[in-house]
């Protein structure tokens, strides 16, 4: 399965500006021929991905192949490079979920007993309210408890409008920081885009200033990134 993929696939990626030709030819013609060209030229990146995720050795990395060839079906269909992400990137989100969404529809979870009476159940077949299996049906329409119960994982889509906006605050930040004193870059980096912001206090005695002047630069920062990412919508160089 995995040889014969990439037979078919390309030896080399499409350059970026091909790949950019078909995508905005299929996103205006939906041309069959167009999208399995671009399934082709995408195809290393589903093997590449699945053997990443396969913790069997390979004895089910074929399945994970063919999940992952839907996933990257699905972000072809799927892709808008109006929003300023490159095919690749933006497939390989869809192809991890649907590779993801295999391994765990098909992962089987151990029961351990220690007990004679756990090991008497277990034989009988009783199973305990939280070892309910999500694949066990409903009555009366006998669909799977997985079915009924809301997803409330995020989508492939908001995961990479999360990245790219965060991309777009540390390029706005960097190109900030340029224009910046020495006080103004600390409280940049440590208050503004550190992931564990210091402390006020300790700011504001290392730049040897108050603890509300701090905040005040702190805030002006903010609406100078915010402004800076208002000026350049998203999908647009940032």
């Amino acid at each position: 399965m995995i040889s014969h993929l990439l037979d078919r696939a390309t030896t080399r990626p499409l350059p970026a500006s091909e790949q950019a030709r078909l995508v905005a030819e299929y996103r205006r013609t939906a041309d069959p021929a167009l999208e399995s060209r671009l399934l082709e030229a995408n195809l290393r990146l589903v093997v590449k991905l699945a053997r990443e995720m396969d913790r069997s050795q390979g004895r089910f990395l074929d399945d994970l192949v063919q999940e992952g060839c839907l996933g990257l079906l699905e972000g072809i269909r799927r892709f808008n490079a109006r929003k300023g992400a490159r095919l690749s990137t933006y497939a390989a989100f869809w192809i991890r979920a649907y590779i993801m969404k295999h391994l765990m529809d098909n992962v089987c979870v151990v029961r351990v007993v220690r007990t004679r009476a756990a090991r008497t159940a277990f034989f009988k077949g009783v199973v305990e309210a939280s070892e309910v299996s999500f694949d066990t049906p409903l009555c009366p329409d006998a669909r799977p408890i997985a079915e009924v119960l809301p997803d409330r994982a995020p989508t492939a889509d908001s995961l990479l409008e999360v990245a790219e906006l965060a991309g777009r605050v540390r390029r706005s930040a960097a190109r900030l920081e340029q224009r910046l004193g020495g006080r103004d870059v600390t409280i940049l980096r440590e208050r503004v885009l550190a992931p564990e912001p210091a402390p006020l206090q300790t700011i504001a005695t290392r730049v040897s200033l108050s603890s509300e002047r701090v905040r005040q630069i702190e805030g002006a920062l903010k609406l100078a990134i915010r402004a800076s990412l208002d000026a350049a919508p998203l999908g647009m160089a940032a």
